[in-house]
């Protein structure tokens, strides 16, 4: 994963963390990765692996942008996770709106990034 991408996601996972759980992101133990999985497919009618989760979690926290390669559908659903409320009836599968919703979620963090700049 190119380095500005692992930026992009470790936001990205860290705004789902918090979503999920309100607190920051931290080591995602094998209950809890299988909560994170249940929470994202209540609200968006999808379901993520528990491992992949606590992989690119764990990924994140070691800071190394090679040991993740999510699909452009898994963004998609975590970027689709944020946006979702808490009272939302779950979506029937759509996965070719997935990458739609990850390059939106992408382009907002990278031209927040620029302002910054």
């Amino acid at each position: 994963m190119k380095p500005v991408d692992f930026f992009i996601f470790k936001r990205l996972l860290s705004e789902v963390y918090f979503k999920a759980f309100n607190e920051q992101l931290t080591q995602l133990p094998h209950g809890k990765a299988q909560m994170l999985s249940w929470v994202i497919f209540e609200q968006t009618g999808e379901m993520l692996s528990y491992k992949s989760l606590g992989n690119y979690v764990q990924a994140i926290l070691e800071a190394d942008p090679k040991k993740v390669n999510p699909t452009s559908a898994t963004l998609g659903i975590l970027a689709g996770f944020l946006r979702s409320n808490n009272n939302q009836v779950p979506n029937s599968k759509n996965r070719s709106g997935h990458s739609f919703t990850w390059y939106q979620y992408r382009t907002s963090v990278l031209r927040e990034r620029t302002r910054m700049s």
